[in-house]
């Protein structure tokens, strides 16, 4: 899936994305279970690793 695409479906903009994939702004969680919707993971998981890191 291109950058693009995933930022069209978390509708948010791509430069945002772009910086949160760099690691220059952080994940919020509505972000996690967004992306645990659109690529069918357990939310709880990804939830969990976003804590961890």
């Amino acid at each position: 899936m291109l950058l693009r695409e995933l930022a069209a479906a978390m509708q948010m903009d791509t430069a945002m994305l772009s910086k949160m994939e760099r690691n220059e702004r952080p994940f919020k969680k509505e972000d996690i279970i967004q992306l645990a919707r659109i690529f069918k993971q357990p939310q709880k998981e990804l939830i969990t690793l976003w804590l961890a890191d």
